[in-house]
């Protein structure tokens, strides 16, 4: 006989069948007739459960059943194979699951039911989990470590809420959060990334900018000479080169090359000495574009195309600062010779002293010529220091005795400039008022500061223009020193006092910097709006165009499984538009019983409870499958303009024109014919080229334009690589 301990189990009571009586139906009294059923322990069900000893291992629990002791049973189970206590455990569940079926016992006395509700109980609490989530990585700004975030908030959680102290309610809290967590992880880390690398591609561009400008040194002979750190450069690029990729080391050389040439350093020799440097130096990605054997890194002379416009755009900027010195040497020497005039007219007339605008007092003309050429002299400007400075002085003193409208003019316009500031204080206020907008910014350093600094081009094309408003305010003051002229608010005047003619040109100088500001916004926009453009089609995406943060070795579909918009891509990607095609048909459905891949993701976009990012998606799946389907003309500069298209019977807005840019780098918007008929002429007409570039970027670039001329063949050659 056992002598092992019975154990009561709850929940079973209704399983045990008590002992009935039968009383036959017939007359009289007649002797019952017991009849015993057979226990629940002998049953089928029962033999098992006590076999098994109910081991709801996965829950972490090991219950008991009939006689047979808990050590006895580990042990048990520790001799069979995985398989068999596998076997084992699903059989128990199956009888147990059919035993609830029956209502042979209630809902939670089946133990694995017990489970079930605990572990849904704590997986019930993962939308709190998500939204409290979402907000510590919020208020982390890519400062903490995403584990560590996680693992406190989890934490509280589990503090706050009892239930989570169950294992298996638990275990279903964590199977819950498991895919959240990773995606958080995923888009938190990414984020973090991206900000460490843009604080080292700022400050690489800082280093190599102050390396390669020139500084003064005295040399062993005593002399000063002009020298550059072109060690630390090398220094830097080896020891961070790794942390790019290509595009991104391509656009700092430009970038680097652009700070030199342009304002403050203004120095294209620099940025010519850094452009032959790094062209022989820098290596930017593996060699496949030349010979497949070679190991070694191709260097930034490599990449012919990107040489040359780095090249260009220094000439461009040395142009632009050459026209800004003439500008201000005109300036320069126009009040020079305005005060060279007046004080010889001063001392024609008698005066025994004159003074400057500035302030300096002067008892002959000499003194005042004296002081002429050592301004020109002290403004490092070669246009306002050479001949052309005693050229004009000479012809100031010449002219003293007729004093023209000139040189009434110009004192005119220096006197309200040194009283009010002049049109350059108001154009300035202007310049930092537009250029310090965020389009117009990038990040940067100003000692271990982390500051928005203005980007060196638009700062450039902003100095440029205001060369032209002087000089449209310095005309202004010739015409109002004659007396009779038109005011800033339409009126004529005629004679009108010195006095008056001061507060005129100071309306007129607040006009002027009106008419600035307008211009001045139009042409950075414009500038910004094809810098961008071009940026599109140098940078080549990292990830997918479906999903950047997706590669399509992950999204495509194995060989066993249904072709989806991974596929779609990557068919297009390899330039097999035939097999695109294919691929695009197979993701609608044939019958009613066949998933339609397209129409779905239709009714998903126009959901309500669609997130933005699924949208985002959803449409540049939409994009893709419809020039696959329809071919390279659908998105033409018509259907762009309009801003939809029809995609499987049914009006797609293009919503997000980026996404469509996008698809331009992975399915050629131009003809195989077309780029046939451009490539076999010499300057051929490419109004349609032009049309659908400026509807696909928002541009507005002109046929016959040099610049514009090679932008957009830049992308007609970009297009073609897609056919090769």
């Amino acid at each position: 006989m056992s002598t092992n301990k019975r154990v009561v189990v709850e929940g079973l009571g209704r399983t045990v069948q008590p002992l009935q009586t039968t009383i036959p139906s017939g007359y009289g009294q007649t002797r019952v007739q017991v009849r015993e059923t057979i226990p629940w322990q002998e049953t089928g069900l029962g033999k098992l459960s006590r076999a098994l000893g109910l081991g709801v291992q996965l829950a972490g629990e090991v219950k008991q059943i009939g006689d047979i002791k808990e050590e006895e049973f580990i042990q048990d189970l520790a001799s069979k194979p995985t398989e068999e206590i596998d076997a084992y455990f699903k059989e128990n569940r199956k009888q147990f699951d059919a035993a609830g079926r029956k209502n042979l016992i209630p809902f939670l006395g089946n133990p694995w039911n017990q489970e079930r509700v605990r572990k849904a109980s704590g997986a019930l609490l993962s939308d709190d989990y998500e939204v409290r989530l979402q907000k510590a990585f919020n208020e982390a700004q890519f400062e903490g470590d995403a584990d560590e975030i996680i693992s406190q908030v989890i934490g509280d959680m589990s503090g706050e809420y009892s239930r989570l102290e169950d294992g298996v309610a638990q275990q279903g809290f964590q199977e819950a959060i498991k895919n959240i967590s990773q995606q958080y992880k995923l888009r938190y880390n990414n984020g973090k990334n991206a900000q460490k690398k843009n604080v080292l591609l700022t400050a690489g561009k800082s280093e190599l900018v102050s390396a390669f400008t020139p500084y003064t040194i005295r040399n062993e002979q005593g002399e000063d000479e002009e020298v550059t750190d072109i060690a630390k450069a090398a220094n830097w690029w080896k020891e961070n080169e790794g942390a790019f990729l290509p595009q991104e080391k391509l656009k700092m050389i430009k970038d680097v090359g652009v700070a030199l040439a342009a304002e403050p350093i203004a120095d294209p020799d620099a940025a010519r000495t850094w452009a032959q440097w790094a062209g022989g130096h820098l290596k930017i990605g593996t060699a496949l574009m030349g010979d497949p054997t070679q190991t070694d890194d191709d260097v930034f002379s490599a990449y012919s195309s990107e040489t040359a416009d780095l090249y260009r755009m220094i000439d461009a900027i040395e142009k632009q600062n050459e026209g800004k010195a003439k500008g201000d040497a005109a300036l320069l020497l126009a009040e020079i010779e305005s005060e060279i005039a007046q004080a010889q007219y001063a001392f024609d007339n008698g005066s025994p002293s004159f003074t400057t605008d500035s302030g300096e007092v002067f008892e002959n003309i000499e003194e005042v010529k004296s002081w002429a050429v050592q301004k020109g002299q002290e403004s490092d400007n070669p246009y306002a220091s050479g001949s052309e400075l005693f050229k004009r002085i000479n012809q100031a003193v010449g002219a003293a005795s007729s004093f023209t409208k000139e040189t009434q003019g110009a004192d005119l316009y220096h006197n309200e400039r040194s009283l009010t500031g002049g049109l350059s204080v108001l154009l300035k206020q202007v310049s930092e008022k537009v250029l310090t907008k965020p389009a117009y910014t990038s990040s940067g350093f100003r000692g271990d500061t982390e500051v928005d600094v203005i980007n060196p081009l638009f700062q450039t094309l902003a100095d440029n223009l205001k060369a032209n408003y002087n000089s449209i305010s310095f005309d202004k003051a010739i015409e109002l020193s004659t007396g009779t002229y038109i005011d800033a608010n339409g009126e004529t005047k005629v004679g009108a006092s010195r006095d008056q003619r001061f507060k005129d040109l100071t309306a007129w100088n607040k006009r002027i910097a009106e008419d600035y500001q307008a211009e001045l916004n139009d042409l950075l926009k414009e500038e910004a709006v094809e810098a961008k453009a071009r940026a599109k089609l140098t940078d080549a995406p990292s990830g997918s165009y479906l999903d950047e943060n997706v590669s399509l070795d992950e999204g495509t579909s194995a060989f066993y499984e249904p072709h989806n918009f991974y596929d779609l891509e990557e068919a297009a990607r390899e330039g097999n538009f035939k097999k695109a095609k294919k691929i695009a048909k197979k993701l609608r459905a044939k019958d009613a019983f066949e998933n339609d891949l397209v129409k779905e993701r239709i009714s998903k976009l126009k959901g309500a409870e669609t997130s933005l990012i699924e949208r985002d998606k959803i449409r540049r799946e939409l994009l893709l499958y419809g020039i696959a389907t329809e071919g390279v003309n659908l998105y033409n500069a018509d259907s762009i303009k309009r801003g939809s298209i029809n995609i499987a019977g049914t009006d797609i807005k293009i919503e997000d024109k980026e996404a469509l840019q996008d698809l331009a780098l992975v399915y050629p918007l131009i003809s195989k014919n077309r780029l046939q008929e451009l490539a076999g002429q010499k300057d051929p007409p490419a109004a349609d080229i032009f049309e659908l570039y400026n509807a696909l970027f928002d541009t507005n670039l002109q046929e016959g334009v040099d610049a514009d001329d090679l932008q957009v063949e830049a992308f007609i050659k970009q297009t073609k690589k897609l056919y090769e």
